[in-house]
């Protein structure tokens, strides 16, 4: 199976695992709520986190070739030692996609979530309230 058809669908598991385990703490915290009403809570209130989670999987799909040529060759299994990293990344691609696809959102707060402070200090430096999570 193609590298980057495996990372779509470990990822696609990954959001849906996540979006279960929202939908469960959602469930938890208001127990009159049905599990489809609580997905549906979680989806609506994380659309755009949903977005983000897709640009930071094409980001990933884009640059991933600069770094890893994922196809096996001849030369690295005639040389198993300096090749190691690569065949364990590739065997562990499955794992490593839905890992991916789980921690996608809380990866790219890490990565840019920079920007977002920096946003929330200039609106409270000019006056401007913004709302609270």
């Amino acid at each position: 199976m193609n590298s980057y058809l495996i990372i779509c669908i470990g990822w696609t598991l990954g959001q849906i695992a996540y979006a279960f385990k929202k939908s469960w703490e959602i469930q938890r915290n208001k127990p009159n709520v049905s599990f489809s009403n609580a997905l549906q809570m979680h989806f609506t209130k994380e659309t755009a986190s949903f977005a983000f989670a897709v640009v930071i999987l094409l980001i990933g799909l884009f640059v991933l070739p600069n770094f890893i040529n994922m196809d096996i060759t001849k030369d690295d299994l005639k040389n198993m030692e300096a090749a190691k990293w690569k065949v364990y990344f590739v065997n562990f691609l499955n794992v490593i996609s839905v890992v991916f696809g789980y921690l996608c959102q809380n990866l790219g707060w890490f990565f840019f979530g920079k920007s977002e402070k920096l946003l929330i200090a200039q609106a409270q430096k000019e006056g401007i309230n913004l709302p609270s999570n």
